[in-house]
């Protein structure tokens, strides 16, 4: 669409689809965080895909301000992630996203 302005971080992929990379992930520091499937793609774990989207939340465009129920996996390491939200470059940024996280944590299904 002529003089639209897409979300920053977000573009479309091979297929068509959206694909999210947060600034702060663009970062030498705040890259990691993932796993390599088989196929040899880079996958991230939820633990930084949960970071990931936090970071997404305060952005202009809103599509990431509130989240839908969330069921963590049982193999969530609360840690990982708490550290993962303290690498995040921006100090602003970084405590809207510990804050975030906390909630999250507090008020996620387990399953």
């Amino acid at each position: 669409m002529p003089g639209h302005q897409r979300a920053p971080g977000l573009s479309r992929n091979s297929r068509g689809a959206l694909d999210y990379t947060p600034r702060a992930a663009l970062q030498p520091e705040f890259f990691g965080g993932f796993e390599v499937a088989a196929s040899g793609a880079q996958l991230a774990t939820a633990e930084i895909a949960l970071v990931d989207l936090l970071c997404l939340s305060p952005g202009r465009s809103r599509l990431f301000a509130a989240l839908p129920e969330v069921e963590v996996p049982r193999a969530f390491r609360r840690s990982v992630a708490r550290s993962w939200a303290r690498k995040v470059p921006s100090a602003r940024l970084r405590a809207i996203v510990e804050r975030k996280l906390e909630v999250v944590l507090r008020g996620a299904a387990f399953g």
